[in-house]
């Protein structure tokens, strides 16, 4: 939270294509320090019959929240993807100025900073609700893309954070309500975030390469948000 609030000094010093690289590379390499370092990592189990076999070690034995996971590295794998993107496509293709590029994306930090407040007000008994998260947030992956001014982009960009925030409070509180304890909970978050963080490097390598090579960026939010509302709609159908 405090490195995209001084994205607007960073991208003044070191310029938006310097800033890219710095942004998408920071991740990746912290993706893989995690990986590296979470192996020497133990937690210690209680001793309480059947922990595995309710859990099997990693996630609970319940259809929705095993969805629910899915959902959750789809959205870690598009928001991913969009981070490093939103230089080239802002500069290029929207023609914004590095200082107005910094004030959008700290916006977007900041929105995901109000996002973590308005979750006292979100109901967590259904997961339905993450999917709705996921549409809205898809639908404004669209509408950064279309040929509009520069201040809606940045205010849509803004309220992006917002979901941002929600879903990611959102799976945490919901994963820890479906384990007994903390430790139980610790257990499968350590599991779990090894996978994201997988879906972390793809997702910024991916992005890197196509911000070098695609010209047109809008391309891509259109696609990532039209796959985010898609794999919402399809969950929300089967559950």
């Amino acid at each position: 939270m405090v490195m995209p609030s001084l994205c607007a000094v960073i991208i003044t010093i070191m310029g938006y294509n310097n800033s890219l690289a710095f942004d998408g590379s920071s991740f990746l390499i912290g993706a893989i320090i995690y990986l590296l370092a979470i192996k020497d990592v133990k937690i210690l189990k209680p001793n309480v019959k059947n922990t595995d076999d309710r859990h099997g070690g990693t996630l609970k034995s319940n259809k929705q929240f095993k969805s629910l996971c899915v959902l959750y590295i789809v959205v870690a794998l598009i928001t991913n993807l969009e981070e490093p993107i939103i230089f080239n496509y802002l500069s290029i293709e929207r023609h914004f100025s590095q200082n107005t590029i910094g004030v959008a994306l700290s916006l977007f930090s900041l929105g995901m900073f109000i996002g973590s407040f308005l979750i006292k007000y979100i109901d967590f008994k259904s997961t339905g609700v993450f999917s709705k998260f996921m549409i809205l947030d898809g639908v404004f992956s669209i509408l950064l893309s279309l040929n509009i001014s520069k201040f809606l982009i940045v205010v849509f960009y803004f309220v992006q954070g917002v979901f941002a925030m929600l879903m990611i409070i959102f799976f945490k509180i919901y994963a820890q309500s479906q384990y007994e304890d903390a430790v139980e909970f610790a257990i499968f978050n350590n599991e779990f975030s090894k996978k994201t963080s997988i879906a972390s490097i793809l997702s910024y390598t991916l992005a890197i390469l196509l911000s070098i090579s695609l010209k047109e960026s809008s391309l891509i939010f259109k696609a990532m948000g039209g796959i985010e509302i898609l794999v919402a709609m399809i969950y929300l159908c089967k559950f």
